[in-house]
């Protein structure tokens, strides 16, 4: 990993993992409420406010200390970036993974419940054993564990 870029509560930096996607991060540091002890935590919200440092107002998202009604805009204090979600394709839900979720519970039909000890927890898990790419730790989750051209950004939702 490669320091990028540090500026006030920011740090960029770079990694060399294979993917685009997880080469690329950005930690914000969430500012510090002015009226009360560092352990109150700022939170960032959507709502309308009046920002305590140059007085804009707003009905958007911003950093908020409930205990103290303290707010700050996203020009005063850098917002949290959203990373894109991490999903599993279609292909591999489809064509992959029942065979797959069929062999690991010996069932023709497995439901979630049975699928789940074999497939996404502990040492049975897709991902145990894996260098997270986010944090490289080890072990990762189960989409993490899927080679590149299984997974991706979430662009649907399926239930």
């Amino acid at each position: 990993q490669i320091s990028h870029r540090i500026d006030r509560n920011t740090i960029w930096w770079r990694t060399n993992h294979p993917n685009p996607d997880w080469q690329r991060f950005l930690w914000v540091c969430a500012p510090q409420c002015t009226r009360g002890p560092p352990s109150h935590a700022m939170e960032f919200r959507e709502s309308s406010y009046k920002c305590s440092a140059c007085q804009s107002q707003g009905l958007d998202k911003h950093w908020q200390c409930v205990q103290h009604d303290v707010h700050f805009c996203c020009k005063c204090a850098v917002p949290p970036l959203t990373p894109p979600t991490l999903g599993v394709s279609a292909g591999y839900v489809v064509d992959i993974f029942p065979s797959l979720a069929r062999s690991a519970t010996g069932l023709e039909n497995p439901n979630f419940y049975e699928i789940c000890p074999q497939l996404a927890l502990g040492e049975h898990g897709l991902g145990f054993g894996k260098t997270c790419p986010r944090d490289g730790q080890p072990n990762c989750s189960l989409v993490d564990s899927l080679e590149d051209q299984y997974s991706g950004k979430v662009t649907h939702f399926v239930s």
